[in-house]
């Protein structure tokens, strides 16, 4: 999300999930976000690879990099007096751009259940309003990280196309139109599983049957003769 210049005041533009990254006042956020789009990574064949011109990973353990200086300088948007704000009196000047206007037509989905509890104990907390803290906020970011939420994998066909897993800014309403809800939530994308490549089991040649000779017949043993008998 950020914030941005409408009808004479700044308002919050909060972010959405989906699979381009929509306009977000050309405000350069660092990690990727330079003001336009994603430079961090992109999806290449179904795995999520990373930019290591722009965001610093363990590459010992992720194996799916590659090195693109140029988008830095192509989505990098001048910002000379460090402003956070789209703008308005001294902030930035930055027009949706075509893809940007393209990705605000899309349909996007909503932050996570979890995002929204965060939201909500922000909105709830009187201590993060300026006109109690007076612009210095005692929490600036929570400290313990969103739990994991698990959605079904997105269409594989969409896994080609260039984005982030983190939520992307929404569009300003005051350049581009409001994109259409509902559309189921969006996931990492699922890595293909190994392939398994089985070793054909040898083959089995049939002996042929065997013969079986039966063993000649036992001839029947002679009867002795009768011995003579002597006369007496």
């Amino acid at each position: 999300g950020y914030r941005g210049w409408r009808s004479g005041l700044y308002v919050y533009n909060p972010g959405y999930w989906g699979y381009h990254v929509g306009y977000y006042g050309g405000v350069n956020y660092g990690g990727g976000y330079l003001g336009i789009g994603f430079a961090g990574g992109a999806w290449r064949g179904g795995v999520f690879a990373y930019n290591t011109a722009v965001v610093n990973v363990n590459t010992t353990i992720i194996h799916t990099t590659y090195i693109d200086r140029t988008i830095i300088q192509t989505n990098t948007v001048a910002n000379p007096n460090h402003v956070a704000f789209a703008g308005g009196p001294g902030g930035i000047q930055h027009t949706a751009t075509p893809q940007e206007q393209i990705a605000a037509h899309e349909t996007h989905t909503p932050p996570t259940s979890f995002q929204a509890q965060h939201i909500q104990a922000a909105q709830t907390n009187k201590q993060s309003y300026a006109k109690v803290n007076g612009g210095h906020p005692a929490t600036l970011a929570v400290a313990k990280p969103l739990a994991v939420e698990t959605h079904p994998a997105p269409p594989v066909s969409h896994a080609a196309t260039t984005g982030s897993l983190r939520p992307a800014p929404a569009a300003n309403v005051s350049h581009v139109p409001a994109a259409a809800p509902n559309r189921p939530a969006m996931t990492p994308e699922a890595r293909p599983a190994p392939q398994v490549h089985e070793t054909p089991a040898p083959a089995v040649h049939n002996a042929p049957p065997a013969t079986h000779n039966p063993p000649p017949a036992a001839k029947p043993a002679p009867k002795p003769k009768p011995e003579p008998h002597e006369k007496q």
